[in-house]
């Protein structure tokens, strides 16, 4: 399999981690049938989607790790975390019901 479709591959893995897990009702936590008062499900659906561009980027730099192209001090998980916290931001806002426009 290619880098870049290894990476697409573990970037649907961790965004259909994040549904099955936001999918399951567990007592005291945002699921399918609770929502918070500020914190929706639509929220974690959202972030889900949003966060798979970062997701692949991460996969793809431990790629290159894991062949030697990079060293694991370059990889840059924090500039990672940054960019998808931004989109996620971006795409939707907590506490809120209404999508950015």
């Amino acid at each position: 399999m290619k880098t870049s479709n290894r990476a697409k591959h573990v970037a649907r893995c961790l965004e259909l981690a994040i549904l099955l897990e936001v999918s399951a009702h567990k007592p005291g936590n945002v699921s399918v049938i609770t929502n918070f008062e500020n914190t929706f499900y639509s929220h974690f659906l959202a972030s889900a989607v949003v966060a798979s561009s970062s997701f692949e980027a991460a996969a793809q730099k431990g790629i290159a790790v894991s062949q030697g192209k990079i060293d694991a001090a370059d990889v840059g998980v924090g500039q990672i975390i940054k960019s998808c916290v931004s989109d996620i931001n971006t795409w939707q806002h907590g506490g809120t019901r209404y999508w950015a426009r």
